[in-house]
């Protein structure tokens, strides 16, 4: 099956998987190395997708400690259904 990785801080990425946990995983794997994910079920239009919220910590050597902080959330959502997206959620991300 074939999904859409897609959001603000990467171009849109065809992933082929078995499932939407498999997905999941290749997408962690090769997009968030350094990174905490957490990945949570979402609805807009009625339709389902999965929404990847993730954390990173960075030194500051000035500071000599890490901070934490949010990356802008990505989505995993059935090719099929990413066609159906309305326009104007899919816009929020240009």
């Amino acid at each position: 099956m074939k999904y859409v990785f897609f959001g603000e801080l990467y171009k849109d990425t065809i992933i082929e998987a078995g499932s939407y946990k498999e997905a999941y995983d290749i997408i962690v794997d090769e997009f968030y190395t350094d990174c905490v994910c957490a990945g949570s079920k979402a609805q807009t239009a009625g339709i389902e997708f999965v929404e990847i919220s993730a954390w990173a910590e960075i030194w500051d050597e000035e500071e000599e400690q890490f901070f934490s902080y949010e990356r802008h959330p990505m989505f995993i959502c059935e090719e099929n259904d990413y066609k159906k997206l309305p326009q104007s959620f899919l816009n929020l991300f240009k």
